[in-house]
């Protein structure tokens, strides 16, 4: 406690010293100019040693900032009376100081101080030679020094005043600072953040330099390493793979924003500009490398199945569905609501990191919307998820300890509905909950952000969990009867009693098998009919995605067609899933005809 009640008197006393002080012995050019614009002005020691004078569109500040810079140049490297020259040629005279040209005088400025050029620039250099002429301490920065925690920054000195004795910093917990004097540097070294006071003191000459040391607001590394699987990422999976692998490799400060730019491509991977900054915090900005590292998708398994749609139809902001990941087991995560609220909503799908250590996740995702028309918007969302799905196209998506992050978000006017579906494949043990909800606004202003301290003490709510796959043999002989699947015609019931009619977001893996024991080859036909109403389909056939167009009861569509030789068997398998906005069940049929 003496020791910082000392320091802050040392301080106290050398502040107020310091000023008169400062005008003696520390020399430092300044330019300056009136708000009128009409001129500027060069000041050294507290005197003016110039002044321009223009019109407000002759830049006269640039000159005069420009003029202070060059002499600041001059005096750290000891110039003297001696070193200023002037040197006239017509109607042009030049003032240069230690072989350095310093300004150009010509009729016009010269004019505009009622003067020559040859007169004026030797009123001027009379005036330098005048501040060169008493010993003087020049510094660099000369008020304030900006010094990374943790890093180095160096205060120069120069001038024709005999060496700094000696550096003392007020504060040394924030700060320490060495004198090297053959390079003619105080070396500071920046130990935590805050402010405080170098003091250089040369003979009787003392001069106050501000130390402030901040962090930088994030430590961005030079490059990172994207994990993608199967085929190219689309745009908008692409935009949230590489900015979160960027802001989980990045150690970003508390409360410091952190920004990423367009990704652009180049070899191997891609670029992008990385910015934080904060108000406690030192601005940082660098290009960051993504390098695009391929690897095998995991196995398609058997995933659960989450399902948010119920309510269907949001009138106030609520938690639609809110469970903890299965052990051991992927996650198939579909979602489906139409906000009929009078106002617009924001619908978020989040998933929660409730361990104290980070976790990977492979993940796979399509959504559409917003839209009013939910046929189109289940159908989209189904076949981009579906051909990402079976292609096993996804990126390993890393979630900091204890974070959330957004996997979407979307604004939805009255009216406006969005569908979308996600697989999510734990690579490692962890401690996941994914939550689907209707805000009032955006309640997350970062890429991640805190788990709610509610999360760990509330138990799930939401018991929308089914089994998320089914096998079915659909099984045809030429001459007889054809084969049947009604695809969401049953409900199913999970553990918990709740239902799911219409097996919306169950995979089904259909295992088609026609026998043809008669003497001649025959037509294999996979056909959909409606049941329910306006339906669309979306199908995974031999590597294939196949789309039907808007089909009503009285029409059907042929989505599969091949040749079954004689006394010979055809089988096919194909994947296919009720999607959200249509109206199942629909009718498959496997039939055959002969020619």
């Amino acid at each position: 406690m003496k020791r910082v009640l000392a320091a802050l008197a040392l301080v106290a006393f050398l502040v107020a010293t310091s000023s008169a002080q400062t005008a003696k012995c520390v020399l430092q050019f300044e330019a300056s100019q009136p708000a009128d614009g009409l001129s500027a002005q060069v000041t050294g020691r507290g005197k003016v040693i110039l002044r321009l004078r223009g019109s407000a569109g002759d830049r006269l500040s640039e000159r005069a900032q420009t003029v202070a810079y060059r002499l600041n140049q001059v005096a750290m490297a000891g110039a003297g009376p001696g070193d200023v020259v002037v040197k006239t040629s017509r109607n042009r005279a030049r003032i240069i100081v230690a072989g350095e040209d310093l300004l150009a005088v010509d009729a016009a400025l010269a004019k505009s101080c009622k003067s020559s050029p040859a007169g004026l620039a030797q009123a001027w250099a009379q005036n330098l030679k005048a501040v060169f002429n008493e010993p003087y301490l020049t510094l660099s920065p000369y008020r304030e020094l900006l010094v990374p925690v943790g890093e180095t920054r160096l205060l120069r000195w120069g001038g024709t005043l005999h060496k700094p004795d000696r550096g003392e910093i007020a504060d040394e917990v924030i700060a320490t600072s060495q004198m090297e004097a053959e390079q003619k540097v105080f070396a500071v070294w920046a130990l935590q953040p805050g402010t405080t006071q170098l003091v250089v003191t040369a003979q009787d000459c003392q001069h106050t330099i501000t130390l402030v040391c901040k962090k930088w607001a994030a430590q961005i590394p030079e490059s990172s390493q994207l994990q993608v699987s199967g085929g190219s990422l689309r745009r908008d999976s692409l935009l949230q793979a590489v900015e979160n692998l960027v802001r989980s490799a990045t150690k970003a400060e508390p409360n410091a924003q952190l920004n990423c730019g367009e990704p652009s491509p180049v070899s191997g991977g891609y670029r992008i500009r990385v910015e934080a900054w904060g108000d406690e915090y030192l601005p940082v900005a660098r290009m960051h490398r993504v390098e695009v590292q391929r690897i095998p998708a995991p196995e398609l398994t058997a995933d659960v199945l989450l399902v948010s749609n119920l309510p269907e139809k949001v009138t106030e902001p609520a938690v639609l569905l809110r469970e903890a990941l299965a052990e051991g087991r992927s996650t198939r995560l579909l979602w489906h609501h139409i906000n009929l609220a009078d106002r617009a909503l924001w619908m978020a799908v989040l998933l929660h990191n409730l361990a104290d250590s980070d976790a990977q996740v492979h993940f796979t995702g399509a959504k559409a919307g917003p839209s009013r028309d939910e046929i189109f918007a289940g159908h989209t969302a189904a076949t981009r998820f579906l051909s990402d799905l079976f292609s096993g196209t996804g990126y390993v998506l890393t979630l900091p300890a204890r974070t959330s992050i957004e996997l979407s978000a979307l604004k939805l006017r009255p009216f406006e509905l969005v569908s979308g579906l996600a697989r999510l494949a734990p690579l490692q043990q962890a401690q996941l909950m994914v939550e689907v909800v209707f805000e009032q606004r955006r309640a997350r202003s970062g890429f991640f952000s805190p788990v709610p301290q509610s999360l760990y003490n509330t138990p799930n709510t939401s018991g929308f969990e089914f089994e998320g796959e089914r096998i079915v043999d659909l099984q045809h002989t030429v001459g007889g009867n054809w084969g049947f699947y009604s695809l969401g015609k049953g409900i199913d019931v999970n553990s918990g009693g709740r239902e799911l009619a219409g097996s919306y977001g169950v995979l089904h893996r259909i295992n088609a098998v026609v026998e043809n024991p008669t003497d001649r080859s025959a037509v294999v036909e996979l056909v959909m009919r409606p049941r329910g109403g306006v339906a669309r389909g979306t199908f995974w056939i031999g590597g294939k995605l196949i789309e039907t167009p808007m089909l009503t009861n009285a029409s059907e569509q042929i989505i599969y067609r091949a040749m079954v030789g004689a006394k010979s068997t055809y089988k096919v398998q194909l994947a296919t899933m009720p999607e959200s906005g249509s109206h199942y069940p629909i009718l498959l049929t496997l039939r055959t005809w002969q020619r």
